[in-house]
């Protein structure tokens, strides 16, 4: 019974640590071609759907799709090294490669001063949130982060490749163990089927030796009976003492 649950843990242990690696190299692989990005939380004017401290993740899409009431990644004029997660209240102008919008926050009492340039053919829009995601998602974007990331991943594949390598080692073990029971097993059914022939040869043994000495003790009783029929004949036929008295006196 423990080796079977061991077993299934073992399993279900794997299987989450595959589906962990797999979800860390797609995030590498989507991060890295830039078709997703992942941005920090670090203020509430977009409360309750983007809390502090939660994470938003990001889709490139063509600027051609941008709509109002759209969750969408700028930069405020001047700061084009701060990101700002506000919703699209207006769009002023459109052409291929800009736009100028109007944003706004969700928990804000009126729009941002200033109105906002989109430049280039693409846009971030907000795909859906991981609450308390927390900024290490950040480290994602950087050098440094894809690296660890990397590294983090070979280890996960180590650890799940160790455990695998186990599981078929203990798996061995246990057929080898149950083929030598099946040896054993079979060695004493075979040892015991020769035991009892013996006894029942021994069994035979006696009773032949029984049946011997049955016969002879019958010869010997009838042997005797014989003697005392003969012996008790001879008495018979013997004469009596008045008889061999007359017998003597009359040759006298």
């Amino acid at each position: 019974m423990k080796t079977l649950v061991a077993r299934k843990t073992s399993k279900t242990w794997i299987g989450v640590s595959v589906a962990f690696v797999a979800l860390l190299i797609l995030l590498a692989v989507t991060v890295g071609t830039g078709q997703w990005q992942i941005r920090p939380i670090l203020s509430g004017s977009m409360r309750p759907g983007l809390p502090v401290g939660g994470v938003a993740v990001t889709e490139r899409e063509p600027l051609a799709d941008l709509h109002v009431r759209d969750v969408v990644v700028t930069h405020p004029p001047g700061e084009p090294n701060y990101n700002l997660v506000h919703r699209v209240t207006e769009i002023y102008s459109r052409t291929g490669s800009s736009a100028v919008v109007q944003t706004m926050g969700d928990a804000n009492n009126a729009p941002d001063p200033f109105k906002v340039t989109i430049k280039g053919p693409y846009i971030y829009k907000v795909g859906f949130t991981v609450p308390l995601g927390g900024y290490p998602a950040v480290a994602l974007h950087s050098v440094r982060g894809r690296r660890a990331l990397l590294s983090l991943t070979v280890l996960m594949l180590g650890i799940v490749a160790a455990r695998m390598w186990l599981d078929t080692r203990r798996k061995r073990r246990g057929a080898a163990a149950a083929d030598a029971g099946s040896t054993a097993g079979s060695a004493g059914a075979a040892g015991s089927s020769g035991s009892a022939a013996d006894v029942s040869g021994a069994a035979g043994s006696s009773g032949s030796a029984a049946d011997a000495s049955g016969a002879a003790g019958s010869s010997g009783k009838s042997g005797s009976a014989a003697a005392r029929s003969g012996s008790v004949g001879a008495m018979a036929g013997a004469p009596t003492g008045p008889e061999l008295v007359s017998a003597s006196s009359g040759e006298r």
